[in-house]
């Protein structure tokens, strides 16, 4: 099994992106 670097890539900044929601998330709730 074998995957690009473009595609390796792209799930790092997805994962990125989810951990950056979930903060985003979480202060707000904190706000609240």
């Amino acid at each position: 099994f074998y995957l690009s670097d473009d595609t390796q890539r792209e799930a790092k900044s997805k994962e990125l992106e989810n951990e950056c929601n979930k903060q985003v998330l979480t202060k707000r709730i904190k706000q609240l």
